[in-house]
């Protein structure tokens, strides 16, 4: 299927907004494995996870919330969590945030 085709597609029948159309036509056309698709799902739901926990808890605006995230740069997630919310760490602390109900 031609590019601009499944964008029309997309766009008609699904209701996808145009820059999700953009990045899942691009990630279609460079054929990355399912592997590269669910490592973005898991990020956004950590993130998603942790906006819930910072912000609509009260502690952070979303302005103060997204410039944390820009500031600390590629920083893991629990470790973003721990520098928000001033919880303590260690370098021998292992990953335990638990941040999806299955």
């Amino acid at each position: 299927m031609h590019i601009r085709t499944c964008r029309n597609f997309l766009l008609s029948v699904k209701g996808q907004s145009t820059p999700t159309l953009v990045i899942f036509v691009f990630l279609r056309r460079i054929r990355y494995g399912p592997l590269y698709q669910a490592d973005y799902m898991l990020g956004g739901l950590q993130l998603l996870a942790l906006q819930k926990e910072v912000v609509q808890a009260g502690k952070k605006t979303n302005r103060e919330f997204h410039d944390a995230i820009l500031r600390e740069n590629y920083l893991p997630f629990e470790l973003l969590r721990s520098k928000m919310l001033s919880l303590p760490f260690s370098k021998e602390q292992l990953p335990a945030w638990k941040f999806y109900d299955f």
